[in-house]
């Protein structure tokens, strides 16, 4: 499941791994539209992929009727939500991620990403922060953030377990071969659902 899919492309990465499971990518009309016309034209180049895209005005729509109406049934799913959370409300973030833990059937997983304030005094952090000014100006005010420390108890207070943090550094000498730099603000995740009575699954 991709929530606020964009032109997130693993669907189509990972088609041997899924096996055939539906990856339901969820974004806004237009944005998912323009999609399914680039994904037509490269039609022969990209492996077979069961994906259906529910599109949803978030402003107006409900996440659960929407995903309810394109065939998605309760059962273990894998959650990404990425590059959405910094800018919504605090009320509008944890709103979904009360509709993830209802939709969620045990075995559940959850991966999001979080930004968080820079404090130190130095030239990076400083520049970080003019950054986030930048995007307000722009029209894309960051207006969520979640210090890497509260991530486990504002999870834990949505429904789930936390079973991973993972900061910039984190995150590059995992993954990043080639020398980029992840953005030193922003910080992923990994949750999992919490049983009933708060025993882990």
């Amino acid at each position: 499941m991709l929530l606020g899919a964009g032109y997130d492309s693993r669907a189509y990465h990972f088609a041997a791994e899924l096996r055939g499971r539906t990856t339901f990518e969820v974004d806004h009309p237009a944005t998912a539209e323009r999609k399914a016309r680039l994904v037509q034209r490269q039609r022969r180049r990209l492996p077979d992929a069961r994906v259906t895209r529910v599109t949803i005005d978030f402003q107006r729509q409900s996440l659960e009727e929407r995903l309810v109406a394109e065939g998605f049934r309760r059962a273990p799913t894998f959650w990404v939500w990425e590059g959405v959370a910094p800018y919504l409300s605090r009320a509008a973030v944890k709103a979904t991620l009360a509709t993830i833990r209802a939709l969620s059937a045990p075995g559940s997983d959850l991966a999001m990403d979080f930004w968080f304030l820079l404090d130190a005094p130095d030239a990076l952090a400083t520049a970080v922060r003019m950054s986030s000014q930048l995007l307000s100006l722009l029209g894309e005010p960051v207006t969520f953030a979640l210090d890497p420390e509260d991530a486990p108890d504002f999870l834990r207070r949505a429904g789930f377990v936390t079973v991973d943090v993972a900061l910039p550094a984190d995150l590059e000498a995992r993954y990043v071969r080639d020398g980029r730099r992840i953005y030193p603000a922003d910080y992923l995740t990994h949750a999992r659902t919490r049983a009933a009575g708060g025993r882990r699954r």
